[in-house]
């Protein structure tokens, strides 16, 4: 079977990206890489703040897109609906540095658009541009009913509005802190990194037994797994787990700043996200924290920048000054992403 989809418009690519991100960009800047004809990589990130440094962002946009190692040329798309003085377009200073950067790493602009709510346009003409009304304005309904679109969707995709951070209320019962309050005493530690310790290796097999369940147990073993995240040296082993079960140090300080060169099994952190939210209909309150943080940890890996950030505020929301919460929203501030979503080798796909 023939798997391969041609884009023959504008309108076509970009009503590619959302089925490819499994959502509609809002605010965003995205660059989608190429080998010749063929797209390659796609990358989202947050629109520039107004005063952020326009240098560091072409720079590690830049930096990101050249780990396509395929790769010759680039395509960018702002998606915005700020105003921008008669003429310009939103981001103008930020994309004039990135096409430079890109020009001189060898990864040249050879198109770019905006999108908004409702219209679409070439971003800017390149000067002695000929392409007659090339910059006019159309609706964002040829994107929707692109052929593209409609191929991605008659093959089961169906990207939402919004990138979404599910996370549903809790619904147990009254007792249920006290019961993870007396659960969390049998995974106390004394020696943080003894990964094979008996509190630790138990955690770990319920972890194991959960995911291999397909990632919603029964209440009873819901809440062990609960109270073994409220252990910060437990809670940790147990995210790495998902991506990396090796007992060894280094690997397993690798995989927790997310850099581990290995392919994730993906099947798998996809089971291990569905098991944590299953879990946060079980836990109330504060004890929900180190589960949200967990999902935005996993979304980070995904290379999915948006709910990682909104399960973080959720996780301070539940316990305000969550430690790992707050060190994980500065560390994803930065921009860094994890090495295995910088490569379409490794990446997360949908």
């Amino acid at each position: 079977m023939n798997n391969k989809i041609t884009a023959t418009s504008p309108a076509d690519l970009l009503g590619y990206v959302p089925h490819t991100l499994g959502f509609q960009p809002k605010e965003s800047i995205v660059l989608v890489t190429m080998s010749g004809v063929l797209l390659g990589a796609t990358l989202r990130v947050d629109a520039p703040e107004p005063g952020s440094d326009i240098c560091s962002f072409a720079e590690t946009l830049t930096s990101y897109v050249c780990r396509d190692e395929t790769a010759d040329a680039t395509l960018f798309i702002v998606y915005s609906d700020e105003t921008a003085p008669s003429g310009q377009r939103p981001h103008a200073a930020h994309i004039d540095a990135l096409r430079e950067e890109l020009d001189t790493a060898g990864m040249p602009v050879r198109d770019g658009w905006i999108v908004t709510g409702r219209r679409w346009a070439r971003y800017a003409c390149e000067p002695g541009c000929e392409i007659p009304d090339c910059t006019r304005w159309q609706d964002t309904a040829l994107i929707e009913n692109s052929i593209v679109s409609a191929e991605m969707i008659y093959r089961g995709s169906n990207p939402g509005t919004t990138e979404q951070a599910p996370a549903p209320e809790f619904s147990g019962s009254t007792s249920t802190a006290d019961t993870i309050d007396i659960l969390t005493g049998h995974y106390e530690v004394t020696d943080a990194s003894d990964f094979t310790a008996e509190p630790m290796a138990a955690a770990r097999r319920a972890l194991e037994t959960a995911i291999n369940g397909g990632g919603e147990p029964d209440e009873e073993e819901a809440l062990e797994l609960c109270a073994a995240f409220q252990i910060p040296a437990v809670r940790d082993r147990l995210l790495a787990d998902i991506i990396d079960r090796s007992n060894d140090d280094i690997e397993f300080q690798k995989v927790l700043l997310g850099r581990t060169e290995t392919a994730p099994d993906w099947a798998r952190v996809d089971t291990a996200e569905r098991l944590l939210v299953h879990l946060l209909r079980f836990t109330p309150g504060l004890y929900r924290a180190p589960l949200l943080t967990g999902l935005g940890w996993i979304n980070w890996y995904k290379g999915k920048g948006t709910p990682a950030s909104l399960y973080t505020d959720k996780a301070l929301e539940a316990a305000p000054g969550y430690r790992l919460a707050e060190l994980l929203r500065r560390f994803y501030n930065t921009g860094i992403l994890p090495l295995p979503a910088l490569s379409k080798d490794t990446s997360y796909k949908r």
